[in-house]
């Protein structure tokens, strides 16, 4: 951790000068009464704890680096205490945050720019927001940061239901897969106070694909769509545009495409047309599109119809359709097909 030595500490005879304290509000509507890990998707915040860094604004000086900042009594602060530059000097500060702190998963940081690896499974997948407060002086806001959060990542969702009552169809879980998992993330350079422009989509892929798996509860399908999100949550996953698996192009194994991998068993007429009754079978979905930092999409799914690693048919039908929703909410009707096209 870096700092200049006029701002920090409890023994700086200056810091009796509370009117120059840093202090920050935030802004989210944060806590949702879920863990902040397991997928859960944040939708309020007054518990847990960010990163803040904060440098000379239109320097590369770093005025603290890395601080932990958490919610104490009825405020948040950091364990370093840090006050306002003198008004002589005529600095003002950036301010870059991040939540939560202490995730693993960030590989590398340096300054503004941030590599991430998401988690495959999604009971370790963690909701990431961040914001940029620039320019800022103790004469802007009353001494206090606005730190206006935004969310890092996509999140992905599903419902399904089956076209007739004669089609049983038992869900044991879904992967997303050949999805970009590692990206590289940079700060906005304008404030975020707005879902627009520079304070989204912050993210450059590094080219490293994966799959991400969800958590869902075995669920038997009817003929209402129901939600298939168990305690794990939705997938989150970096923003990006995905091409669907080719079915021209072999054998899954051999695929750069995109797809759902669904464990399940599907019985029409008595008789097993996935998995038997013992085992579960997967049938594998193609799927394609833009996905959006901060927006949540569910896929609501008709089954059936899905493809065997060859890419062969199983002579059902599995129809997708991808809709944007709330953040934290469940209710959506489904407005655009992404497979088939």
């Amino acid at each position: 951790m870096s700092s200049m030595a006029n701002c920090t500490s409890n023994d700086d005879p200056e810091f009796s000068d509370t009117d120059r304290q840093i202090s920050y509000d935030i802004n989210v509507g944060w806590f949702n009464g879920q863990s902040v890990t397991r997928g859960a998707l944040v939708n309020a915040l007054t518990s847990g704890s960010l990163w803040i860094s904060s440098k000379i604004h239109g320097t590369t000086t770093y005025y603290f680096e890395k601080e932990v900042l958490s919610y104490g009594t009825d405020s948040w602060t950091t364990v370093n205490k840090y006050l306002w530059p003198d008004p002589a000097s005529l600095q003002t500060l950036d301010f870059f945050a991040f939540y939560p702190s202490g995730d693993t998963n960030w590989t590398a940081s340096s300054g503004a720019t941030w590599t991430y690896t998401t988690p495959q499974a999604n009971a370790d997948q963690k909701d990431l927001m961040y914001a940029a407060s620039l320019n800022q002086a103790k004469s802007t806001n009353g001494g206090v940061v606005p730190l206006n959060m935004k969310h890092a990542l996509s999140a992905i969702s599903f419902a399904a239901e089956t076209q007739s009552s004669g089609l049983t169809v038992t869900i044991k879980g879904i992967n997303v897969c050949n999805v970009n998992t590692t990206g590289t993330f940079v700060f906005p350079d304008a404030s975020t106070v707005s879902d627009a422009g520079d304070n989204v989509n912050r993210w450059t892929s590094v080219g490293t694909k994966g799959n991400l798996s969800a958590g869902i509860a075995t669920t038997t399908l009817t003929t209402t769509s129901q939600t298939l999100m168990a305690t794990n949550g939705a997938v989150l996953m970096l923003p990006q545009t995905l091409t669907k698996w080719n079915l021209t192009d072999g054998d899954v194994t051999e695929q750069t495409g995109s797809y759902l991998a669904i464990q399940c068993r599907i019985v029409s007429n008595s008789i097993y047309v996935v998995g038997d009754a013992e085992h579960d079978g997967v049938v594998y979905v193609p799927f394609e599109g833009t996905f959006e930092a901060g927006k949540h999409y569910q896929f609501d799914m008709t089954f059936g119809f899905g493809y065997k690693p060859d890419g062969s048919s199983y002579g059902l039908i599995v129809h997708i359709y991808s809709s944007i929703k709330p953040w934290t909410t469940m209710t959506i009707t489904p407005d655009r097909p992404i497979y088939p096209n």
